[in-house]
């Protein structure tokens, strides 16, 4: 992956700054600690780089937060028409994908993955997202060592900054169950699609993961509440 010129920018000691290939392991592994599967820490860890690969291949900018050269957080955001900041992700991202094929457990994983983004683009189908236009905000990632720091609120406005530079009149976001969903209807957000497991009782994981409800925000980055928490 290459270096990005870095365009740092500090807030109360923490550091923001573009995302660079050192980051990438410790956003994976904060991925792990928040959503990671358990019973096998190997490839639970695996399973979240794919998580985290698979966003950042479409990603157009990456903004990461450190204090002291600790992370503490990240986001992720994806705006069409501009150029992904890691064209080697993908690769990366096939060679995991093969990892996992390589193994009964891994191949059932990754059919559950499958499934679960089949699920998530019908969603958006159905209400009306296009994501070859729509702006995306693909990952938002704050470490429990970054509470009180406002590092969340910073992460958000900056996102929505990026957004309102690129000329974007409305974003989109996946979330579901495991995550803080009271951040995104807290900042004037619109839910415009759920998918809920209880409705679905054929679609249970054998890994462990996957059994939470999904849902689709949406928002105006110039309407939405971005207040930073100081």
């Amino acid at each position: 992956m290459m270096k990005h010129a870095l365009v740092q920018r500090h807030e109360m000691g923490v550091l923001y700054a573009p995302m660079i290939q050192a980051d990438l392991d410790d956003i994976v592994r904060q991925f792990d600690v928040q959503w990671g599967y358990g019973k096998d820490h190997d490839m639970s860890m695996l399973v979240s780089r794919r998580c985290v690969l698979r966003y950042l291949k479409a990603t157009t900018s990456a903004t990461v937060a450190r204090l002291n050269g600790r992370f503490l957080g990240v986001t992720f955001i994806r705006v069409p028409g501009q150029p992904v900041i890691f064209p080697e992700a993908s690769k990366e991202l096939a060679e995991v994908d093969e990892l996992l094929n390589s193994t009964t457990v891994g191949r059932d994983v990754l059919a559950e993955a499958v499934r679960d983004r089949d699920i998530e683009t019908d969603m958006e189908r159905r209400c009306r997202i296009d994501e070859q236009s729509d702006p995306e905000l693909e990952l938002f990632l704050v470490s429990s060592d970054a509470r009180g720091k406002g590092v969340g609120g910073q992460l958000w406005s900056r996102a929505m900054a990026l957004f309102r530079r690129f000329g974007a009149h409305e974003f989109f976001l996946h979330t579901d169950t495991d995550c803080d969903m009271g951040f995104y209807e807290g900042h004037g957000l619109e839910r415009v699609a759920q998918w809920l497991r209880a409705e679905h009782p054929d679609t249970g994981s054998s890994f462990g993961f996957g059994t939470a409800d999904m849902y689709i925000f949406a928002g105006d980055p110039a309407k939405v509440i971005d207040t930073v928490k100081r």
